[in-house]
């Protein structure tokens, strides 16, 4: 039996951190049938290496990042007959919208990479598939908008933002090419939209490409909503004390102050 390998590599601001609350809380009934790497394993080495190298795009970035992949894959035995899933949206790269990222122009060399690390280590005869939530482009911007307003000094108004991720809203993230780049394996994208009714939420996706027992995953708990867009006036409240001339340890004091009532958006999901 082929080994089934799950790579959710995003993208940003697409239900992610639902997804990855889900896995977490229901770890102990997918565990038996797939092991599990989530973003605390991977976001202080392989993520943090694939964001500097959508920045930076050197090939030494590309090797390292591959090389903290394998290690990290190293501590994992899936046995003979487990599957593997790995999620983390920064696997894609930098979230567009911080420090000039403009797009995912470097998730296909990512994701080909990710491709042929998991081929070398678990052999390639591997059914390797590779998952992607997409989202409507006006409601996309505005959720980067806003975590980017969250965890940096932003001072762009929506408008402005989405000015200058206007290729990424006209084209979309470039899915085509991840496929080229991936291939054998295989690329499966939602829209979150179509993801978004039912017990699971956005992390339907990789639930239909694991390949659980029917009995298993009818026992999968639902879990509540992560990663919650503050309202329109908490935004542009934010918005407000980036424009200010705070200095960074009081803007961050003023801004927790803010977002602590009813903060759910506090990663990259």
């Amino acid at each position: 039996m082929r080994r089934r390998i799950v790579v959710h590599a995003g993208f940003h601001k697409t239900g992610t951190t639902s997804t990855q609350q889900f896995l977490r809380a229901n770890g102990a009934l997918l565990r038996p049938h797939t092991a599990l790497v989530l973003p605390w394993k991977l976001r202080r080495g392989a993520a943090r290496l694939s964001a500097r190298y959508s920045r930076f795009r050197t090939a030494q970035l590309l090797d390292e990042f591959a090389a903290e992949l394998d290690a990290v894959l190293a501590g994992v035995d899936p046995g003979a007959r487990r599957g593997l899933l790995l999620s983390d949206e920064n696997l894609a790269g930098r979230m567009p919208g911080r420090d000039g990222q403009t797009g995912y122009d470097a998730a296909p060399e990512l994701m080909g990479r990710i491709a042929q690390v998991l081929r070398q280590r678990f052999g390639a005869e591997a059914d390797i598939r590779f998952c992607f939530v997409t989202r409507d482009a006006a409601s996309w911007m505005r959720s980067l908008w806003v975590h980017n307003l969250r965890v940096s000094r932003l001072t762009l108004d929506l408008d402005a933002f989405c000015a200058g991720l206007r290729g990424l809203a006209d084209a979309g993230p470039p899915l085509d090419r991840i496929g080229a780049a991936i291939a054998p394996a295989t690329l499966h994208s939602t829209p979150l939209a179509a993801l978004s009714g039912g017990a699971e939420g956005p992390a339907r996706l990789l639930l239909d490409q694991i390949g659980l027992p029917a009995a298993c995953r009818r026992q999968l708990a639902p879990q509540p909503r992560g990663n919650v867009a503050p309202e329109a006036a908490v935004a542009d409240a934010l918005l407000a004390l980036n424009r200010s001339g705070l200095d960074a340890e009081a803007l961050a004091r003023h801004k927790a102050a803010l977002l602590q009532p009813a903060d759910g958006d506090t990663d990259a999901g």
